[in-house]
């Protein structure tokens, strides 16, 4: 087995869904549906909206992930893995308050960190971010959708 395909075979297997650790303290209502509403929507009109509104379509180009060494994606992955873990607990509940605002902007820091490295131009990379309706939606989505080739 190739490197790369170790290296996949890891990420398989830690993406798989894991038993909790401990039992629910209330179970989760089978009518209950996921709110689907932006995390930081009530602190502030920016973040407002949905990625989906994003036109990924202008997105400046990026590096070829394919051409990277095993060592540079995953550094990448560890990097994805960073913003995951600066978003703070009690923003994924939705609530909005000055606790949640340092770790999202850490958050938006390390988002912001892995966009632009991916990009081959990181000029263009920040100026289509600032120039977006809502960056800091563009920045989510750029994020999200450069994190989900890191699979591919």
């Amino acid at each position: 087995m190739d490197l790369e395909a170790r290296a996949n075979d890891i990420i398989a297997r830690t993406n798989q869904p894991q038993e909790p650790k401990h039992e629910a303290v209330r179970p989760v209502p089978e009518e209950a549906e996921p709110d689907n509403s932006p995390v930081m929507a009530s602190v502030a009109e920016q973040f407002n909206g949905s990625t989906e509104d994003i036109d990924l379509s202008t997105l400046p180009e990026v590096k070829d992930l394919k051409k990277m060494l095993p060592s540079q994606r995953m550094s990448m992955f560890a990097r994805v893995s960073e913003v995951a873990k600066a978003l703070p607990e009690n923003a994924s509940e939705g609530e909005a308050s000055l606790e949640v605002v340092a770790p999202m902007a850490e958050a938006f820091e390390k988002m912001e960190n892995f966009v632009l490295s991916m990009a081959k131009d990181s000029d263009a990379m920040t100026e289509w971010i600032i120039n977006q309706d809502q960056p800091e939606l563009a920045l989510s989505a750029a994020f999200e959708h450069l994190a989900g080739e890191l699979g591919n």
